[in-house]
């Protein structure tokens, strides 16, 4: 059963105990399991950084399925993918950053922040995208979940594996995404970036 941990002020204590968060003794820390609506906690996730370093106009979410490495059952994962133009907040020396406009298109992940809006759009497709911490990656991020075991479908696997839910290698494997587009702005921070992808 997965764990969340969260960072919960001292003054919301008594709310987020209202709630259902369970404090652990030792680790001096509030935490949710499995089985808990988790929207009502989303505020106290735990985030690394706090601005954004991609936006865009404009948005896709691909769904797509991916063998869970726990149950082996096949699961629904999510990820947005941003067209050509989208922009990146990059340094220009010290202290000095800009934003600049890309030619490619990309799929950001390792998301740890992500404006209300995009969250909303996401999170009313599945309430299985949700931040927790992945070892692999070291951090704490946005992750798709099994819809059956919930365990943790973590970006590198989904990512930069041949073969998985978002690194199609034949026609087949492509044909099973499905794209849906957004009119809406999109910003993020997020660590790892693909150069170009098969958005339309």
């Amino acid at each position: 059963m997965n764990r969340y941990d969260l960072r919960v002020p001292f003054s919301e204590k008594d709310y987020a105990k209202s709630l259902g968060a369970k404090w652990d003794l030792e680790k001096k820390v509030w935490y949710i399991l499995d089985g808990k609506d988790l929207k009502p906690f989303q505020k106290w996730f735990p985030t690394k950084v706090q601005n954004y370093n991609v936006r865009s106009n404009s948005f896709e979410i691909a769904e797509s399925f991916q063998t869970c490495w726990k149950c082996r059952k096949k699961t629904r994962v999510f990820s947005f993918c941003l067209p050509e133009g989208f922009e990146l907040l990059e340094e220009h020396g010290e202290n000095v950053e800009r934003w600049e406009r890309q030619d490619y298109s990309t799929m950001p992940s390792n998301i740890t922040v992500l404006t209300d809006s995009v969250l909303e759009v996401i999170q009313g497709m599945t309430n299985r995208y949700v931040v927790n911490y992945s070892k692999t990656a070291s951090q704490s991020y946005y992750l798709n979940h099994c819809e059956h075991c919930s365990s943790k479908q973590g970006d590198f696997y989904l990512h930069s594996e041949p073969g998985n839910a978002f690194f199609p290698m034949s026609d087949e494997e492509l044909d099973q995404i499905k794209m849906q587009q957004f009119n809406l702005p999109f910003a993020a921070y997020a660590t790892s970036f693909s150069i170009g992808t098969f958005y339309d």
